[in-house]
């Protein structure tokens, strides 16, 4: 098993407080360092929330990356639902990229919580992420 440093278990809890905070309706962002474990951060998180969580990433790579992370911590009700895997399996934490999803949000429309991976890449204004996250309407943090 894995022990969060200090700082990882503060970002965290303050990530699982803000998702089961009913009274909260507005989305979050989270801002974490280059080096600072956030695969590690965002496997604890949805991990540890109830519900089916939705974790985007902006690549493939990062995908493989924060999918294998919350594997090795012995959590299997985890899938990936992405073209570039020629997968599109949903379980209680998927992994997806928004590509692979934009066009289906009623697969989704049970799901409780969205992670976005990077979410400086995504426009609030317009874009196939809001048009997802609209359809969806579920509590999003960045």
């Amino acid at each position: 098993m894995y022990k969060l440093r200090d700082y990882q278990q503060k970002a965290s809890d303050a990530a699982v407080s803000f998702f089961n905070n009913k009274a909260k309706k507005t989305n979050a962002i989270m801002v974490l360092p280059t080096g600072s474990g956030k695969s590690l951060i965002i496997a604890d998180i949805a991990n540890r929330l109830d519900g089916h969580t939705l974790v985007f990433q902006p690549s493939k790579e990062i995908l493989e990356q924060n999918f294998k992370k919350l594997c090795s911590y012995g959590v299997l009700d985890c899938s990936i639902y992405s073209a570039s895997f020629n997968s599109k399996e949903i379980s209680r934490i998927t992994f997806a990229t928004i590509g692979s999803v934009k066009n289906h949000p009623e697969l989704f429309t049970h799901f409780k919580n969205i992670i976005v991976d990077e979410c400086h890449l995504v426009n609030p204004k317009e874009g196939m992420y809001k048009d997802f996250f609209d359809a969806v309407k579920c509590k999003v943090l960045g």
